[in-house]
């Protein structure tokens, strides 16, 4: 059987022997709005039939379903990175209120301690949305 012109584009991408971006844009499919969970580029919409594939100009290739799992599993990621640096940010705002306490800097460290509030009930929504997501 003849292979389809664009499984041997795709094998070409795959393989480094593709010049141009242009070119390939024009041949491969539509540029769609999501990026290679692998390279953060943009990837191609390519339609095969009943399948739907996503591919990037280095050669990452989706489908649907694993490209859906990469997204979730980038925003999971970014989820816990932000309670971090939450956390972070309730705990120096909390060391710094100490310290201006103890230095007879009260506004300073009832601004401080307002902060380490905010940050804590922060980090406490982003938690909870971190374990409603999860199974």
């Amino acid at each position: 059987p003849e292979i389809p012109p664009v499984i041997r584009l795709e094998a070409a991408i795959a393989a480094q022997e593709h010049s141009t971006m242009e070119q390939t844009e024009r041949q491969l499919g539509i540029p769609s709005t999501f990026v290679c969970p692998e390279c953060h580029g943009p990837l191609w919409e390519i339609e095969d039939g009943p399948i739907t594939r996503y591919r990037c100009h280095t050669g990452h290739a989706f489908g649907a379903d694993v490209l859906m799992q990469a997204q979730a599993d980038d925003a999971e990621q970014a989820l816990w990175s932000l309670l971090r640096a939450h956390q972070q940010r309730a705990e120096l705002a909390k060391r710094t209120a100490q310290r201006e306490a103890a230095r007879e800097r009260h506004s300073l460290a009832s601004q401080m301690a307002t902060r380490a509030a905010e940050h804590e009930a922060d980090a406490k929504l982003i938690e909870e949305i971190i374990h409603r997501r999860r199974p």
